[in-house]
């Protein structure tokens, strides 16, 4: 009632303020039951929340900044390992359009990704043309054209980061006699530079053996 001036005082104002006042009384009473008993420790529990939220979000933040640096690390990875990809897949490529063509004269090969934009999941393809014959996908070959493709990228593979022994499991055993000769001299040269173990049970390849 301090606030109250002297017209308030008059007994119809009055009147209305008091009826005032207690409807407020009333609002407030209302609410302090709508909240229910007041808890005591809710400022300590709210500093403590405070703080506890504080130590959470700089744990996101922490956790967020892993996942953008394991993310560029990924990225970086990636293309390292696409370039590593890509270059031993260009120097088998190009070996085994070479030695193809060594065993068989004349003719020629050709390797292939099916998806070289998502190297994950790309396969490769094959396709030769024997000499006399038009261009054909593997799986359209003889069995002695596909040991000598199988051959030509045996070679091509072990051509550019070589090795200290090489064993071969009858490798031959599909071929003819004159591609036999052209597998044979292949081997010969392969073996000045490293050690070549076969296994064979064709006459010819056993007697060019050391």
């Amino acid at each position: 009632f301090e606030e109250l001036g002297e017209r308030d005082l008059e007994p119809g104002r009055l009147s209305g303020a008091v009826n005032d006042v207690v409807a407020e009384i009333e609002r407030l009473r209302h609410l302090v039951e709508v909240i229910g008993p007041v808890n005591p420790l809710a400022p300590q529990q709210h500093r403590e929340e405070s703080r506890r939220l504080e130590d959470l979000g700089i744990q996101v933040d922490d956790m967020e900044e892993s996942a953008a640096e394991l993310k560029k690390l990924s990225r970086e990875l990636e293309r390292a390992v696409r370039g590593e990809f890509m270059d031993a897949f260009e120097a088998i490529r190009s070996s085994f359009q070479k030695y193809f063509e060594l065993l068989v004269g004349d003719g020629s090969a050709r390797m292939s990704l099916t998806d070289p934009e998502n190297l994950a999941t790309s396969g490769i393809e094959i396709d030769v043309r024997i000499p006399g014959k038009r261009r054909q996908p593997l799986n359209a070959l003889s069995g002695g054209e596909r040991a000598m493709v199988a051959v030509a990228l045996l070679f091509a593979m072990i051509d550019p980061r070589g090795g200290p022994v090489c064993v071969l499991d009858e490798v031959d055993a599909a071929l003819d006699e004159a591609n036999i000769v052209r597998f044979q001299n292949l081997l010969d040269d392969f073996a000045d530079r490293m050690q070549m173990i076969m296994i064979t049970h064709n006459g010819g390849s056993i007697e060019r053996a050391s």
